[in-house]
């Protein structure tokens, strides 16, 4: 900066007339300068300097920690912001991701401040906001006669997912009924979780129970569970469930007739299934182990 007058003045303060000074780092401040003359005359001049010789900085935050293994499933908001000696004047608005899906896809942004420069700032993310594809389920071995299993199996399901990857699958124990479901899935890296039902041809072999008539009462009796504190016994007559029960003992004296769920139950004609788990620790635990008992008894007349 050079201050200059037409006519060489007599004094000059505080500037040196015909004399540059350069500012080279960010600076705001006042500068001014008063000329007088051999006449008596004088003359002065201000002038207020704004100098940004830095550069401004910019940022791209996201709103939320990822879902799941560095993996975002639902939609998030990135905002930008800067820093800058003269002030920001605008950044690019916040907006909200929601696909589409990838790896280290690039967000982008930038901000102005108000000495007219600009910074740009970007943040990567991983989005899989699509769940799995369920291929199947492997059973742990080969049926036991004609296709049917006649105890216990382990289904295994698998998957695919071109975008994050599996990241596990279900096993589920299928024990009963006959000839029912079996229902599974798989998780994503992203924390997506898709699951089908696949069929399955079950037989049960003769459970190691029996069923007693005695006078008017019907007496169902099972080989104890090691280590089982109690036991969750279920009867239906047809699709209705009629009667559950957690007895502690490997009996259970079914009377003429029993409340359950608010409604009455007699011991009528009729094909009736039941089954039995054993319980483990307290009831409030809810801890069943493997079904032990699936098994029918029939009444021909009242007992």
């Amino acid at each position: 900066m050079t201050w200059q007058t037409d006519t060489p003045p007599q004094t000059v303060s505080p500037c040196g007339l015909g004399l540059a000074t350069e500012y080279t780092a960010d600076t705001v401040t006042a500068l001014s300068c008063t000329a007088s003359w051999s006449d008596g005359s004088s003359a002065s001049y201000s002038f207020r300097l704004h100098l940004e010789a830095s550069t401004p900085t910019a940022t791209a935050t996201l709103s939320r920690p990822p879902d799941s293994d560095g993996w975002y499933n639902h939609p998030v908001v990135v905002s930008f912001a800067g820093t800058s000696f003269s002030g920001i004047a605008s950044c690019t608005p916040s907006d909200t991701y929601g696909g589409p899906v990838g790896a280290n896809l690039l967000i982008s942004g930038s901000c102005t401040d108000n000495a007219g420069k600009t910074a740009t700032a970007g943040v990567s993310i991983n989005y899989d906001a699509t769940p799995p594809t369920i291929t199947g389920a492997t059973a742990s071995r080969k049926a036991n006669s004609s296709g049917y299993y006649t105890s216990p199996v382990n289904f295994t399901f698998k998957a695919t997912d071109p975008v994050s990857g599996i990241a596990s699958c279900q096993t589920v124990s299928y024990s009963g009924p006959s000839s029912g479901s079996v229902v599974g899935g798989c998780w994503d890296r992203a924390g997506n979780y898709a699951a089908i039902s696949v069929p399955v041809k079950y037989r049960a072999a003769t459970p190691v129970a029996s069923v007693a008539r005695a006078g008017t009462s019907l007496r169902l009796r099972w080989k104890r569970a090691a280590h089982a504190t109690y036991y969750n016994v279920q009867i239906f007559r047809g699709k209705t469930k009629v009667l559950s029960t957690w007895p502690s003992r490997t009996n259970l004296l079914l009377k003429r007739s029993w409340s359950f769920a608010g409604h009455r139950y007699k011991l009528k004609p009729g094909k009736y299934r039941w089954y039995v788990w054993p319980g483990y620790g307290s009831r409030t635990a809810a801890r069943y182990g493997r079904m032990i008992v699936s098994s029918t008894f029939r009444m021909t007349k009242p007992v």
